[in-house]
């Protein structure tokens, strides 16, 4: 191809538009594809790299510091300089945010779709790595990972992997330094893709999109670009010689060409089946059409859709974890005590996994849910552990008094001075009782019972006892009365 050509064409006033030359041309390649992407916020300095890749300085076209040239997806293949035999496909996509556009929905559709077809996905942005930049890249792959798991609905389509990221920052002015160490500019992107301590709102905000990301991309890399020139018209960097460029510019641009010639592998599918032409036209046409079925939720209603479905999964995935650990931690019965720090520390680590994998929960409405959840087990358990500790209880009771009921019903009691000797034998149950271990919660309440149960039985035992004894001191009084009479 003597120039790029457009192959998804993305207007203000009509939805993504396949271009058919373009897949003409594409299908007859039979060479294995490696496929660059690039895609970020508008205005970036994107086409130039692009170009540079092509070995040509004019191709994509840059346009100048207004207007934003590239609409779509623009795809130019050229042999690829160090691969014999294989062709690189060279995607440039339009910026994220352009003021110009009416409606910007399709940009993100854009991006997202040059992630899926690419080998090696380059994200352009400058000055720093920011906040907004990573919301932005979150939200193209949270739905190229929506269209993938439609894609999967086909039956005759194998998906595709996910390329490696690059993350390129232009005009960075910044030292590559923490604390006095010396970064280089993949510890960077790495550092700046290191999570926070804690499960605020505003932490989990900022660890979600970088969680995501570490796991949709987990082959990255990171370069950084200063300003190309000095005191030069850089809107038209193409026409500017190399000699009146920045130095270490112009190192960074070799050094990322360089990287990008021999990294970038050849795109295939999951089962690693090398992509031609062919099968890479068949990618673009069936991404495409997920989107303009709608399979694929609107950006309006994308945000939501994913947190309400993630957030789903996550009350799930944490109340499951909750559930298990109890269940291998408390062993009934348990006591109070135990029983409420185990509850506590599965709680947390359960709200922990929820705030890991929730997504945008506004006003706390699924976390709210999550928490009246394990309240309710925690109850459950509560209770299942009352009844745990009654039964052991009342069976230890019953089996120490084993001795008490028999001599209660032989009638051993029954004669004076009995009472004395059961009130001994009862309190010996008693201290029995109370000297074994993990009784559970209801020790003290089962033996009021018992005893409560017994208070009957010791006042029959004390009435024929009294009666007893009263009968014998009658009896004995009878005798010595006699006696003295003799």
């Amino acid at each position: 191809m003597e120039a790029p050509v457009c192959l998804i064409r993305n207007d203000n006033d009509a939805s993504l538009q396949v271009q058919q030359d373009a897949l003409e041309i594409i299908k007859g390649i039979d060479q294995p594809l490696v496929v660059v992407a690039i895609g970020g916020m508008y205005r970036t300095g994107k086409s130039y790299l692009m170009n540079m890749l092509s070995g040509k300085k004019n191709g994509f076209s840059i346009g100048n510091a207004v207007q934003s040239h590239t609409k779509g997806i623009w795809m130019w293949c050229v042999s690829h300089p160090t691969k014999p035999g294989h062709t690189l496909v060279l995607l440039d996509t339009e910026g994220i945010g352009d003021l110009e556009k009416v409606d910007s929905k399709n940009d993100l559709w854009i991006v997202t779709l040059a992630v899926l077809m690419s080998s090696i996905f380059v994200y352009n942005s400058k000055s720093t790595i920011n906040q907004k930049d990573m919301d932005q890249l979150y939200l193209v792959t949270e739905l190229a990972d929506c269209i993938k798991v439609r894609s999967k609905q086909k039956k005759d389509e194998q998906n595709d992997q996910f390329p490696t990221l690059v993350w390129v920052v232009r005009d960075f002015d910044l030292e590559l330094k923490i604390k006095d160490r010396v970064l280089t500019e993949k510890e960077y992107l790495e550092h700046m893709l290191k999570l926070k301590n804690g499960h605020s709102k505003a932490t989990m905000d900022y660890n979600v999109p970088r969680e995501y990301l570490k796991n949709f991309f987990p082959a990255r890399n990171c370069f950084v670009f200063v300003c190309p020139a000095q005191g030069q018209d850089i809107t038209s960097l193409e026409t500017l010689q190399e000699s009146v460029l920045e130095p270490r510019f112009v190192e960074q641009t070799h050094k990322f060409c360089d990287y990008i010639f021999h990294t970038a592998e050849v795109k295939r599918l999951a089962g690693q089946q090398e992509l031609n032409g062919r099968m890479f036209s068949f990618l673009v046409q069936s991404y495409t059409e997920i989107i303009l079925s709608g399979a694929v939720p609107s950006l309006d209603n994308m945000v939501l859709s994913l947190a309400t479905i993630e957030s789903k999964a996550a009350v799930k995935d944490a109340l499951e974890h909750y559930k298990t650990q109890m269940q291998n931690l408390v062993m009934f019965p348990a006591e109070a005590q135990l029983l409420s720090y185990l509850h506590e520390k599965c709680q947390d680590e359960a709200l922990q996994i929820f705030m890991k994998r929730s997504f945008k929960d506004e006003g706390g409405r699924y976390q709210e849910d999550l928490k009246n959840q394990l309240i309710e087990h925690y109850r459950a358990m509560v209770a299942k552990n009352e009844n745990a500790s009654s039964e052991i209880c009342q069976y230890l009771l019953k089996a120490l008094s084993t001795n008490l009921d028999n001599k209660v019903a032989s009638g051993v009691y029954s004669r004076s001075g009995g009472h004395t000797e059961y009130i001994c034998d009862r309190d010996e149950v008693v201290e029995q009782f109370e000297e074994i271990l993990n009784k559970g919660v209801k020790a003290e309440v089962v033996l009021e019972e018992f005893l409560a149960g017994r208070k009957g039985e010791g006042e029959s035992i004390l009435n024929a006892d009294t009666t007893l004894t009263e009968a014998e001191n009658r009896l004995a009084d009878f005798t010595r009365t006699d006696f003295r009479a003799m």
